[in-house]
């Protein structure tokens, strides 16, 4: 009861002020649905590549996240643009995030490298479930209670720059481009007592892969969000490829989390991979972990292969199995 009153208090104020520096939903397999966070990254997989991805953020606590999401991605113009679709669904107690975004990119090529730039539009739909809320003092409300739902439709946008091949990538964006302002009204539609602001986010990421032995391969890979009002976060991820099947890492985020990777790749065209978030702040008493799951279709033209089998896209060509 004492924690169920503490998250209704916390919500309580964070409606009562104005609300910003909204984080996009984050994941910890986020190495395979990189253009949520860069649509230069739109058409850099094959020729097609579809994906499905769920996370339950701390199971067993009241109110926690929950993530759901599926996108597509196809790469055409004989592999000078990459165009895609993204999905999302982010809930957090009485807070749901819905968020329709298409996106494309542009490849510059080069003899062992690429270069990308690319930009989205979202269509983003913020609702609170007021009826999902309970205040100590009902009448000291931002949201009119009694509603079942307010919600607020936006125009969100995204920017980024990427430059890669198969061995390493060095990634830059910035979302919420709009600072999307959400202001909910009360029960008289004179003024407002509830504002929402998307906040600009400036987003680094940077990947590497190697490995000596092509049975055993190396991936790493780091991502530093930065933005006003909250601390700078920082993930750093490692994992290894198995002969081409059997993916096994883990994820480190300084002060917050340690997770755990596990994955299997199958006919070279489809990959399943789960991750178990171990929580190493205060809250980890109060819930028992997060769960993710992602799901990978991708295929390529048999012509962009040479008679060997082997992506010929790079001029070095050596992970190009590597579906994330």
């Amino acid at each position: 009861m004492r924690i169920k009153f503490i998250i209704h208090t916390l919500i309580f104020f964070l409606i009562l002020n104005d609300m910003n520096a909204q984080q996009y939903p984050f994941m910890t397999q986020y190495r395979g649905y990189l253009y949520i966070f860069n649509p230069a990254f739109s058409g850099t997989k094959r020729w097609v590549d579809a994906r499905a991805f769920y996370r339950q953020q701390w199971t067993g606590f009241s109110g926690s996240p929950a993530t759901a999401a599926v996108s597509f991605n196809i790469r055409y113009f004989k592999g000078k643009l990459g165009s895609g679709a993204l999905i999302f669904n982010d809930k957090i107690g009485p807070f749901v995030n819905n968020y329709f975004s298409g996106m494309t990119a542009y490849h510059i090529k080069m003899a062992d490298t690429e270069l990308s730039f690319g930009a989205s539009v979202a269509y983003t739909i913020f609702q609170i479930n007021p009826s999902l809320i309970t205040l100590r003092h009902s009448t000291d409300a931002s949201v009119d209670l009694s509603s079942s739902a307010v919600r607020q439709k936006k125009l969100e946008g995204t920017f980024g720059m990427l430059y890669y091949n198969d061995r390493f990538f060095l990634s830059f964006s910035m979302i919420n481009l709009f600072a999307a302002d959400y202001k909910f009204k009360y029960s008289n539609p004179a003024f407002f007592k509830g504002n929402y602001t998307n906040e600009n986010h400036i987003i680094f990421g940077a990947g590497y892969n190697f490995g000596e032995n092509p049975d055993y391969v190396w991936e790493n890979s780091i991502w530093v969000i930065s933005t006003r009002s909250i601390p700078l976060f920082l993930d750093y991820s490692l994992r290894l490829h198995i002969h081409k099947t059997l993916i096994t890492g883990f994820s480190i985020r300084p002060g917050n989390a340690i997770a755990f990777h596990a994955g299997l790749n199958v006919l070279d065209k489809f990959q399943i991979s789960y991750s178990y978030d171990l929580l190493l702040s205060k809250l980890k008493i109060t819930q028992k972990g997060t769960h993710e799951i992602n799901l990978v279709f991708s295929m390529d033209k048999k012509h962009n292969k040479n008679q060997s089998g082997t992506d010929k896209k790079f001029l070095r060509q050596k992970y190009q199995y590597l579906l994330n």
